[in-house]
């Protein structure tokens, strides 16, 4: 189902909220974390069929991860590389870092902007925003 209204808020803890008009009106809210499926949100579907589609996947296997650039696909992408990209190098440049959040950025998110998607003849508006917390020494 596609819906129009939705919006999250973030708090320094890292706790997310994700508000989202579904069918009839009903406005729903999911509740997680940096480190739950709400470290990566994308348009349509509707969150709970976002998480029933994850669920179609092995998380464990990049070679069986979805390749178009639907925004179920690249949420998919998106929770795989976040769970699968390590920041926890002390010793790391900060180009170095940088480099490794484009990267993930790119591998799970990022769409051309005259790309248009054949399964709904729309094209999709690229927005980044990764949080990522470094230990400093």
């Amino acid at each position: 189902m596609q819906h129009g209204f939705h919006f999250s808020v973030q708090d320094k803890s890292g706790d997310i909220a994700l508000f989202q008009l579904n069918e009839g009106g009903e406005m729903l809210m999911h509740r997680g974390d940096v480190d739950s499926d709400l470290r990566v949100m994308a348009n349509a579907p509707l969150q709970q069929d976002h998480r029933a589609y994850v669920k179609t996947f092995d998380m464990n296997d990049s070679s069986a991860l979805p390749g178009s650039i639907s925004s179920a696909d690249r949420n998919v992408r998106g929770l795989y590389a976040t769970a699968n990209t390590n920041f926890d190098n002390a010793d790391a440049q900060w180009i170095d870092v940088r480099g490794k959040m484009k990267a993930m950025f790119d591998f799970g998110n990022k769409v051309p902007q005259d790309l248009i998607d054949p399964s709904n003849d729309e094209s999709y508006t690229t927005w980044g925003n990764v949080r990522v917390q470094l230990k400093l020494r």
